[in-house]
């Protein structure tokens, strides 16, 4: 005869079938309610948050190693001026690239064969009221043997939403750029057309965001049930309601929702509205020259600060260094070979040295 007692999936008010091998599952035909999913939510956040901080400090301590590497091969780059490196491209450049490169797929492996081993500790620690420690432990056990397929799974809803992802964005930048140069007749118009780019940004962000972690969620219960024998869920009651109560000044009723949404969005509204209002329609706009004008003459010189004021540049922003002997020099990097190939420290140059390097006559 079947033995029908609390599931924690079967809601409040419905019932679980446990069979006779300890599966339970769920006969309330109205499902899980809003409330007291957010209700089983609340009296799991502890928990889970407790998981989550053990798992983070844990793939942070697993990065360690390949930092430590990562230090000493940025040695490759240090005997001239980081510019030289990203503007010149020599051979050392592409090594030290390649080092990386490697180092940063050797960790992503790592994190990769650790969340496969972690996949089963959330569902672990929400459905078998599980401690963190006991939960990574039991997920490793229960993952063994079916990593590819974990990994398959993950990389196929990794790449969907990075699509989907990549998708939304496209859309959203796409309209702005359309619409945006077809309302520049008024100011405000325009400053509120430019500050609903980021809105829309905000809310494709949120509902992807919501949509990656849903189904994630979807995901990892799935391979919960199908490989991790999470059929077998405890079957002790689960009084939710009770456990909401015990959470300090928890009372949440769908009205209080709707009140907090009306009077975020109302004071949304009325934050825009004054902001827009408050733009001033004076063109206030300076125009500096980084390093003179450095794509029509050497950066630095006199020739790129003369050539930007030509163009009309309200300012010209310039480097400062000391050289040998205390003199001041007008220039950036610490060395000079990007833009003459000299093998020499800023700090070191004289006054003779200076005279005899060439940077772009």
């Amino acid at each position: 005869m079947p033995d029908y007692r609390r599931c924690p999936l079967a809601g409040h008010h419905g019932v679980a079938n446990v069979g006779h091998d300890g599966g339970c599952s769920n006969t309330n035909p109205h499902g899980v309610r809003p409330i007291q999913a957010l209700q089983f939510a609340m009296v799991k956040a502890w928990p889970t948050h407790k998981l989550t901080a053990r798992m983070a400090s844990l793939a942070v301590l697993s990065a360690v190693p390949f930092l430590a590497v990562a230090a000493v091969y940025f040695t490759l780059l240090n005997e001239f001026d980081i510019n030289f490196y990203l503007t010149k491209k020599p051979p050392v450049f592409y090594v030290a690239i390649s080092i990386g490169v490697a180092l940063a797929i050797a960790m992503v492996a790592v994190w990769l064969r650790l969340f496969t081993g972690w996949i089963f500790a959330w569902p672990i620690v929400l459905f078998e009221n599980s401690g963190s420690c006991k939960a990574i432990a039991s997920s490793r056990e229960r993952a063994a043997g079916q990593r590819r397929r974990l990994l398959s799974w993950i990389s196929a809803w990794s790449i969907t939403m990075v699509a989907l992802s990549a998708l939304a964005t496209s859309v959203v930048n796409g309209a702005g750029r359309y619409s945006i140069p077809l309302v520049n007749g008024s100011l405000q118009v325009l400053s509120f057309a430019i500050g609903l780019s980021p809105v829309a940004w905000s809310v494709v962000n949120q509902v992807m965001t919501l949509l990656s972690t849903t189904t994630l969620a979807i995901l990892v219960f799935h391979l919960y049930r199908q490989y991790a024998r999470g059929d077998r869920f405890d079957s002790k009651p689960l009084n939710l309601a009770k456990s909401a109560r015990d959470i300090p000044g928890f009372r949440f009723t769908p009205a209080r929702l709707l009140t907090a949404c009306g009077a975020g969005l109302a004071i949304a509204l009325a934050t825009g509205y004054f902001l827009i209002n408050s733009i001033p329609l004076e063109d206030q706009v300076d125009v500096i020259a980084h390093q003179g004008a450095s794509k029509a003459a050497p950066e630095n010189t006199m020739a790129s600060v003369r050539q930007a004021i030509a163009d009309g540049t309200d300012w010209v922003e310039i480097d400062v260094q000391e050289a040998a002997h205390g003199t001041v020099v007008v220039f950036h990097d610490s060395d000079f070979r990007k833009l003459s190939g000299v093998n020499l420290k800023t700090w070191d140059a004289t006054m003779e040295d200076l005279k005899n390097i060439d940077i772009g006559s």
